[in-house]
């Protein structure tokens, strides 16, 4: 019997070792967006994360205001660790303070940049 509960007590550390998870919070790398970009242009940045961490949510905010994708006008994508915005034909209205969140169940971190357009310096 004490054999038998040395094996069961031994087995379950074991697993229990396997499948811990160490906790990692999100820190987001530090992005802009591209220089002297024109109206009606297309324009990309990518938020990524220092190092990988489980289970990241990502979200975009502008001025404060969640992002929404919308098929004509902000595509948002992400894969492992890393999220895409591209905005479309790019107008005054599209200046702004863009914000990258990360997030998982150990923490969350956000970094914001400035999008500004040749000849548009006054933010919407």
């Amino acid at each position: 019997m004490v054999r038998q509960l040395r094996t069961f007590v031994a087995f379950v550390v074991f697993v229990r070792g396997l499948i811990s998870v160490s906790s990692v919070p999100p820190r987001i790398q530090p992005f802009e967006f591209p220089k002297n970009v024109a109206l009606g242009s297309l324009i990309r940045t990518m938020c990524g994360l220092f190092e990988r961490a489980p289970s990241v949510n990502f979200s975009w905010k502008k001025n404060g205001q969640i992002l929404t994708p919308s098929k004509d006008k902000y595509y948002i994508g992400s894969l492992d660790g890393f999220v895409v915005m591209e905005i479309k034909d790019l107008d005054s209205s599209d200046v702004g303070n863009y914000t990258c969140i990360a997030e998982n169940d150990d923490g969350k971190d956000e970094y914001t940049a400035q999008l500004l357009i040749e000849g548009e310096n006054v933010m919407s």
